[in-house]
């Protein structure tokens, strides 16, 4: 469970980097790297980016921040309780690829 949300966090700072390297603003490698650079560059270097991308990168690093907290150890310790509980008419649709719906206890 937790390798899957590190890959997933990954990817959108992955994801985050390509967009800005595309518009010319390389990010050294590391994710703390990433997350340093970031309000400087929304800040100071909107000159280089294009009108939708701030909303598009605004985007992503909400997801970023989501899966921070989701990769805590007390938030993976209720996700595994919930995926190894055993709920009765437990229904597990997926929210931003991530968190249950809802689920009903007998």
């Amino acid at each position: 469970m937790r390798s899957r949300l590190v890959s997933e966090r990954t990817a959108i700072a992955n994801e985050i980097r390509a967009l800005l390297l595309d518009r010319g603003i390389a990010v050294s490698q590391g994710l703390h790297r990433l997350r340093e650079a970031l309000p400087d560059i929304l800040a100071t270097r909107t000159d280089l980016l294009a009108p939708r991308l701030p909303h598009i990168l605004e985007d992503l690093i909400g997801d970023w921040r989501r899966l921070y907290g989701m990769v805590s150890p007390g938030a993976l310790a209720v996700l595994r309780l919930i995926s190894s509980s055993n709920l009765v008419g437990c229904s597990t649709g997926r929210s931003a690829g991530l968190a249950p719906l809802s689920i009903r206890v007998a």
